[in-house]
This record gives structure tokens, C-alpha cells and sequence, in this order.
């Protein structure tokens, strides 16, 4: 393709002018003159920008081709195109010379494409006419390794005053003034801001390589690149304070060299300040280290950028705590390279081992190192030489703050190096490396965080690890100190696994722990601290009367023992027949079930008793008393703090307060509380006319106290009505939560549950006890939504 022909067929319209820009010579093309019974047509190369103004009134319909060479040697025999790329390579050669011989050249350069191209559309093969043969030609040259290609969109954004309404095609005369292709920007008088980016850099197949790299007009290889004028302008009047500024913008497509020995410079900054996947680009140069062992510059490379990544960590941990101790606030615009990424740098240091590295890896975590690494670590211990990086992995795995990272860290590290064993020196080293193990899980129990399901698994997989004795003597102690953690305790009992066969630890030992800390988790059993707080609920109406709250989280989440969870540990308790235990747990349920988030009783309480019907039908479990009268009182507990009694009609215009106390509010008060009174007038000056508003609702449109301003006389008068929109709206609240209790109990339904709920079964399930008996007046009121 080396064109585009455009023909216009007769179709009546204004606008849509084609303006077509060529080093800095701009033409406009107009088909609306002769589109009515008439036709027009345009042809422009592939190296001309072009731009197609909107149409403004009536249709055009055009016919549009790309333009192209069928013929053989149409544009360029082989040798000449042989004998440019050998031109360009002599010349990317010189300027590698001169970099080399510290000559003053740049170390990067920019090339601008003749088309301009969107971020989603740059790649190579997106590339037009000329910018493809240009950037394929580039790429040969580049071939042998000495060069890096980038395509990338260069802006630039110049900030500065200019006179109000001045615009430089109102003065063609004068030689300063900078005019766009289209004549209509304003001439800034003064530049304060002038900054050139590469804003999106990516290479030829279209992945984003980094982002926001500054530039220099001086590494760019055209001249007067921005003479043609800005793109776009951000015009800013008059404030009062400030004087009149605008901001422009030049826009360009370029292709960007960047010499092997320079990449690391180039990519670096951007990398410190977020702009680029710090990962993946580690995760690059290992592959490239990799496929290119004998490449010893690739080497260097790689490790010289594993160096400054922990440099730049160890630097702003630095300043951080310099500043703390100063009691100040430390800013930069450069970030911390992530602990996943600071894996990537010990992965890299042990394929290439370089040891000297590892030790400054942990002062540069900003945490820890995920347990992935450890795999890596086990794998190549044979390598690493145990016993000469002890106290280095004894500092690893002790920066592993919690239990469970901690106890992954070593099951990681451990089960990589035994399945890379292959000798019987592996053996011996595997015998020291488990007892280096033990001593590790010994300092486990001693320093590190415990709380949480996780941590509760990890315990039990310790014990289970290494026998009854550590069980008994380490293990119990750490959970009967920690039962007040719910989510802990209930998840430690429930590795215990009563029933099952294959485990490491005997029946009797598991039966007994069991026993134990159960009677320690009975007595502080409790829901209550798994859910969030809340914040007081919003005004509203309920059936006690009008604004007053809602049950407290209704309607929000909450964080607990899950339901299974507690069916499975009550399942447990019956195989053991510890039905006194049961009772208990029964017991501190049914009084929290008054008490506890509300939420909690959607969330936990309702499925619990679902779930626990399956298993009372599977055991034949006996249905008592304190059985039945749990699922009685759990479920009428979820209706009426959940849904709540039916909201009733208001039988007068009695509301509640509003007001804050003021003398203007005890007034709105006093009209709040009338039960005659649907409307009322207060003469007041603006400021408090609006306070009484914001106490009615903030708004004078609100929907529950709409509101008027009568003008006539002075002060003016807010004039205030009542309305029942807020039983309205509690109303339809008070159906969803209805409609969502219906569908969960539906969803327990059992056969089991109905023999639990005996009489009361249907009423539950029908909900009567939030259902009030309405007249004529409120049932037809209560279908107005």
C-alpha cells in the first residue's frame, strides 16, 4: 500500500472537510460543495497525516481505497534495499563506536513515523506504508543483538500564560505567534512547564513495556518535530487569583533505539516509579539468560539490575526510618520493588549463583518472601551448599512473621530438595536438613503469630509431623492459649477428624485433645467478635413508629465461624456422645442469637440449622428437647431481628424529632411532633432556612420533607410538609428482607426441621409473626410502591 483514494458520491451534506498535513504543509479538501448532485475525490501517500472533521448536517457516502503496488520493482530493487541496510547498519555501528569512546551522543534515539498511531493499534504489524518498511529495516539492523527497537507514542505538554482571547490567526503578522495545523490555539506568552514523555513504550509484537518515560528533544533524530503546532489545548480563563494559561499538547508515533548497554538505564527509572512489571521483566531477563548461556553481557546485565532493585529497596527503607526518627514524612516518586519481585531476584541469584546476593535480599523485603521462592531455594540446595547458607535461610524463614507462611516456607524448601535428590550424599544432606527442620518448627511455636484458620491447620500438620509427644507438649498448650480465637479453635478440632482412619496420629490421642479443648472453647464460645462493628443504622420507620433504626446489620456482611464449619464440630461431639457439650454449645447459640450481628443469623444460624437436620436424619441422632427448642427460638430470632414486624400505616401526622435543640428546631420539633399539623411555615433568614433543611433531609426536594420557599416579605419562609414516603420506603424495605427470609427458610426446609418445629412449623415458615392484619385504608396504601 503506498495511498488511500477517497470518492465522494453525491449525497447532500455540510462539513466533514478532509484536511491532509505533509512536513508542515497543511491542505484542506471540501466535499460539501458539490455533494448534492455532484461527486469529488482525494488521494493522499501513506506518509501523510491526515484529519476528517465531523459531518454536521445531512449523510455522506463514500467509496475508500487503499492504494497499492501489483507490479514487481515497483517501488525498490532488492540491491538498493540491500545497500540502505547496509547504510543504516554502519550507521547504528558509529553511533555504538562513539557510546563506547564516551564521545557526548545520545544513548537513546527517536525516529517519528509518518501516521500516528492509537495504543491499542501499535505493533509492527499495524504499521502503514512507509513506517513498516522503515521500522522492518530497523529491526534487521537491530538483529545481531547491539540494539533494542521500542515503538512508542511521544508527548509533548508545554504549560504556560497567555493573553485572554488571543488567538494567533487574529494576528498573522506576528512571526512568534505558534499556530496548530487548524489556527484556532492560543500563543503562550510565557512557558513554565515543557516536558517531553514517551507515554506508552512497547515492543514490535505490541506488549507494553513500560509507561511515563521522560525524554529529551536532543535524542530525537528529526529536526523541528513540533513545528507543525500542538494537537490539543487546555484553555484556562480568568479564576480572579491566577492570570490566563493554557496548556498544549503535540502528539507522535515514534520508533526508539536504544543501545544493549543502555537498555538497563533506560528501563530502570520508569521501573522505580511503578511505570513498568518489575516481574515480568526480571522474569524476561532470566529467560534471555537462559537461552543465551555464553552470553556474558546478558549476564552482567541481569545481575546489575537485581543489584539496583535492591539498592533502590534498601535506599528507601532507609530515608523512611531516618525520617521516623526525625518525626517526619518521607516522600519520593520512586516505589519499593514488591517481595514478589524481590523473590524473582533470589530465583535469578541461584540460577546464576551468585550468593553474594542473597544476603541482601532481606533488609530490601518489605514483608516476606512469598513461599513460592522456597521451592526454587529447595530445588537448588544441593548447589547452594547447606551448611554455608544456614544462617542466611534461618533468617528467611524467621522473617516469615506468621505460622502458617513460616510452616509452608520450610514444607516447601524441604519436599523441593527431596524430590531433586539423586545421589546418597543427597541422603545424608536430606538427614541434616530435617533435623535444621525440626529446630526451625521448634522456633515456630515459640516466636511466631498465631491466629486464624490457617495457623490452626499448620498446627495440627506440625503435630501431625512429628508425633504425640510434640502434640501434647507443644502443640495443646498454643491452642488452649488461643480458644478465645473462634475461627482457630473450631478449625483446629475439626483437623482432629474423630472419625477418620488413615492419620498419623493415634485415635485415642486425637479423642483426647478433642475433649480437652473443647471444654475450654465451651466456656467463651461466642459469635459476637467475628463480626465487624456497625455504625448506627440510618433514619427510618419501623412498626414502633416512624424514624425509628432498623434492627443493626440487616443488611450488612459479617466474618465468622462458617455454619458448616459448626455442624461438623456438633457432628463430631455426637460421634463422641458428648451430648452435654452439645447442650452447652446449644445453649451459649440460643443466647447469643438476641445479641449477635444480625447478619450473623442469615449467614450462620439458618444454614446451621439445615445443614444439622441432614445430619440428625443421617445419625438417627434422638430429636430432645433442647434440640427443638434451639431451632425455635434461632428461628424466630432471624424473623423478627431480621425482617422485623410489617411496618403500619401512620393514623396521624405525628413524626419523629429532627432537630438539634436550636430555638429554630425545638419550632420544627414542636410541628414534628403535632399529629394535626401536615404543613408548616418558618420566617428565617437563608443560613438558617438551610440549616433546618439539612436537618429535614439536607435537600429541599428530598422525597420525605419536601420543601418551598415563599418570597414574599423578609425574611422569606420555608414552608415544610409531611408526607408518608417514609412508610413508603420502609415498607418496601421491609418486603425485600421478608422476601429474602422466605427464600432461606424454603432453603432449610427438611423433613427433620419440621419434626424439630413441630407446631410452630408453619407459622415460622410463613412468617405471621412480622404480619400485621390491615383495614381497608393501610392495605390499600401498602400497594403504592
Amino acid at each position: 500500500m503506498f495511498g488511500t483514494l477517497v470518492i465522494c458520491l453525491p449525497s447532500k451534506h455540510t462539513g466533514g472537510e478532509v484536511l491532509a498535513t505533509h512536513c508542515g504543509y497543511t491542505k484542506t479538501f471540501e466535499t460539501a460543495t458539490s455533494s448534492q448532485f455532484g461527486f469529488s475525490c482525494v488521494s493522499w501517500y501513506a506518509d501523510v497525516t491526515h484529519e476528517i472533521k465531523p459531518v454536521t448536517s445531512g449523510y455522506r457516502f463514500v467509496l475508500t481505497y487503499n492504494l497499492i503496488h501489483t507490479v514487481d520493482g515497483s517501488f525498490q530493487s532488492t540491491s538498493d534495499l540491500k545497500d540502505q541496510n547496509m547504510r543504516l547498519g554502519r550507521s547504528l555501528t558509529f553511533w555504538n563506536t562513539l557510546i563506547d569512546k564516551n564521545y557526548d551522543v545520545p544513548v537513546r534515539l527517536a525516529f517519528k513515523l509518518s501516521h500516528k498511531y492509537t495504543q491499542a493499534s501499535l505493533c509492527l504489524d499495524n504499521l502503514k506504508g512507509h513506517d513498516l518498511m522503515r521500522v522492518n529495516m530497523l529491526k534487521d539492523c537491530c538483529a545481531e543483538g547491539k540494539f533494542f527497537i521500542y515503538l512508542a507514542n511521544l508527548e509533548r505538554r508545554r504549560f504556560g500564560s497567555c493573553h485572554e482571547g488571543y488567538y494567533p490567526d487574529v494576528y498573522p503578522d506576528d512571526p512568534d505567534a505558534e499556530e496548530s495545523i487548524h489556527g484556532d490555539f492560543h500563543k503562550l506568552q510565557e512557558v513554565f512547564d515543557d516536558d517531553l514523555t514517551l507515554n506508552t513504550v512497547i515492543d514490535l509484537s505490541g506488549s507494553v513495556i513500560a509507561e511515563e518515560i521522560c525524554f529529551e528533544e536532543n535524542d530525537i533524530m528529526q529536526a523541528n518535530l513540533f513545528s507543525e503546532g500542538p494537537q490539543e489545548e487546555d484553555y484556562s480563563g480568568f479564576t480572579g487569583n491566577e492570570g490566563v494559561s493554557a496548556t498544549h499538547w503535540y502528539r507522535h508515533t515514534v520508533a526508539v533505539l536504544v543501545p544493549r548497554d543502555f537498555r538497563l538505564s533506560f528501563l530502570f527509572e520508569p521501573a522505580t516509579r511503578g511505570k513498568l512489571d518489575a516481574k515480568v521483566w526480571l522474569q524476561n531477563q532470566l529467560q534471555e539468560v537462559q537461552e543465551n548461556p555464553s552470553d556474558e553481557s546478558v549476564k552482567k546485565e541481569t545481575l546489575r539490575l537485581c543489584e539496583l532493585m535492591l539498592q533502590n529497596n534498601q535506599h528507601i527503607h532507609s530515608e523512611k526510618l531516618k525520617r521516623a526518627k526525625e518525626n517526619s514524612t518521607y516522600f519520593s516518586e520512586k516505589k519499593l520493588f514488591s517481595d514478589d519481585v524481590l523473590a524473582m531476584v533470589v530465583k535469578i541469584a541461584i540460577s546464576l549463583h551468585r550468593w553474594s546476593l542473597l544476603p541482601k535480599v532481606l533488609p530490601a523485603l518489605s514483608d516476606r518472601l512469598p513461599p513460592w521462592i522456597f521451592n526454587d531455594i529447595g530445588k537448588n540446595l544441593h548447589v547452594l551448599s547447606f551448611p554455608s547458607q544456614r544462617g542466611w535461610l534461618n533468617e528467611v524463614i524467621r522473617s516469615q512473621k506468621r505460622l502458617h507462611d513460616r510452616h509452608q516456607a520450610l514444607e516447601n524448601l524441604v519436599s523441593s530438595f527431596r524430590s531433586a535428590l539423586t545421589t546418597e550424599q543427597g541422603s545424608t544432606q536430606l538427614s541434616i536438613l530435617q533435623a535444621w527442620q525440626k529446630e526451625q518448627s521448634d522456633d515456630v511455636l515459640d516466636t511466631a503469630e498465631i491466629s486464624g484458620k490457617a495457623d490452626a491447620q499448620a498446627l495440627f500438620d506440625i503435630a501431625a509431623l512429628y508425633g504425640d509427644k510434640v502434640m501434647f507438649q507443644q502443640i495443646l498448650p498454643i491452642v488452649k492459649k488461643h480458644v478465645s480465637d473462634m475461627n482457630f479453635a473450631v478449625t483446629f478440632l475439626l483437623c482432629l477428624d474423630i472419625s477418620g482412619q488413615r492419620h498419623s496420629l493415634s485415635k485415642e490421642v486425637r479423642e483426647t485433645v478433642f475433649r480437652d479443648i473443647l471444654s475450654d472453647i465451651i466456656p467463651v464460645f461466642t459469635l459476637q467478635d467475628q463480626a465487624p462493628s456497625h455504625k448506627r443504622s440510618r433514619f427510618t420507620y419501623s412498626a414502633s413508629g416512624l424514624n425509628s433504626t432498623l434492627p443493626r446489620g440487616a443488611d450488612r456482611p459479617s466474618e465468622s465461624v462458617s455454619a458448616s464449619d459448626l455442624v461438623n464440630l456438633l457432628e463430631m461431639c455426637m460421634i463422641l456422645g458428648l451430648e452435654g457439650e452439645i447442650d452447652q454449645i446449644f445453649k451459649r447459640l440460643k443466647s447469643e442469637a438476641t445479641t449477635v450481628d444480625v447478619s450473623a443469623l442469615g449467614k450462620i444460624y439458618i444454614p446451621l440449622l439445615g445443614q444439622l437436620a441432614e445430619v440428625i436424619r443421617k445419625r438417627q441422632h434422638p430429636l430432645t428437647e433442647t434440640y427443638r427448642d434451639f431451632y425455635r427460638h434461632s428461628v424466630e430470632s432471624y424473623i423478627l431481628r431480621f425482617v422485623g414486624i410489617e411496618p403500619a400505616y401512620p393514623v396521624d401526622w405525628k413524626r419523629d424529632r429532627r432537630g438539634c435543640g436550636c430555638w429554630e428546631c425545638k419550632d420544627l420539633d414542636t410541628f414534628l411532633l403535632n399529629p394535626a399539623e401536615p404543613s408548616a411555615k418558618f420566617s428565617t433568614n437563608l443560613r438558617r432556612r438551610n440549616h433546618l433543611a439539612n436537618r429535614l433531609g439536607g435537600t429541599y426536594n428530598n422525597k420525605n420533607y419536601p420543601m418551598t420557599t415563599e418570597t414574599a416579605g423578609s425574611p422569606h419562609t420555608l414552608v415544610v410538609y409531611k408526607t408518608d414516603n417514609e412508610w413508603k420506603s420502609a415498607v418496601s424495605a421491609w418486603k425485600k428482607r421478608f422476601k429474602t427470609a422466605s427464600l432461606q427458610l424454603r432453603a432449610m426446609h427438611h423433613e427433620t426441621s419440621k419434626q424439630l418445629l413441630g407446631e410452630k412449623y408453619e407459622e415460622l415458615f410463613e412468617l405471621r409473626m412480622v404480619r400485621l392484619d390491615r383495614d381497608t385504608t393501610s392495605s390499600a396504601a401498602l400497594g403504592q410502591e
